[in-house]
């Protein structure tokens, strides 16, 4: 599944993660976006994508393996590129 911002702010359910906080972390590769939400650390960032994957979201756990950034496919909207 790829939730919109909005529903992927409420399936996070932390305040800080709100829909436009997570809009400006999205970027555009053609039609295909990805959220990238930054995590405390390691252990955060496996958490919530386990609990995203469990929810049904495509989390992209290849990338950056050692990083605190999480990587999950969204719908699309008007993004900014990649390439921007």
């Amino acid at each position: 599944m790829k939730p919109s911002c909005a529903r992927l702010s409420a399936m996070i359910g932390n305040a800080k993660f709100t829909p436009q906080f997570l809009r400006e972390r999205c970027e555009a590769y053609g039609r295909d976006v990805r959220c990238y939400i930054p995590c405390k650390d390691m252990l955060d960032r496996k958490t919530l994508e386990s609990a995203l994957s469990r929810l049904g979201c495509s989390v992209v756990p290849s990338y950056w393996p050692e990083g605190h950034t999480a990587e999950v496919k969204t719908a699309y909207f008007k993004a900014r590129h990649w390439d921007e």
